[in-house]
């Protein structure tokens, strides 16, 4: 009688293994696939996200910088604007100082001319 009971908890069984290994199974690594799938799309949410954090980052690096060079050149143009109005109301301590002059033959003249009349002990 003992066999004659094993034999179908033996089919029971192989029924079960063969449940557990092809259903069970195939649920798990399904849910486990859908599980590395949704760790996968957050691990690449992840790394966007910091890409995206890291390039605002250097772009607002790059307006802060670009707005300090702004500035620092506004200043230097107030600053040569102001000195050039200081310059053009002070008395011309040499002769041709208040003259500026961009032709070289021009500078020329202006060295050759104070040179010249520098020797002249009146002028000096």
């Amino acid at each position: 009688m003992e066999t004659v009971e094993d034999i179908p908890k033996g089919r029971d069984h192989e029924f079960i293994c063969k449940l557990i290994s092809e259903y069970f199974s195939q649920k798990v690594l399904q849910n486990l696939e859908d599980i590395m799938d949704e760790r996968k799309r957050a691990v690449q949410e992840a790394v966007q996200e910091a890409e995206y954090e890291s390039a605002s980052e250097e772009e607002e690096e790059s307006n802060a910088m670009a707005e300090q060079e702004f500035r620092q050149q506004q200043r230097k143009r107030d600053q040569d604007r102001r000195q050039k109005e200081l310059a053009k109301w002070e008395f011309p301590t040499k002769i041709g100082s208040h003259n500026e002059y961009t032709v070289p033959a021009l500078e020329y003249s202006k060295m050759l001319c104070y040179h010249v009349f520098g020797l002249d002990p009146a002028f000096r």
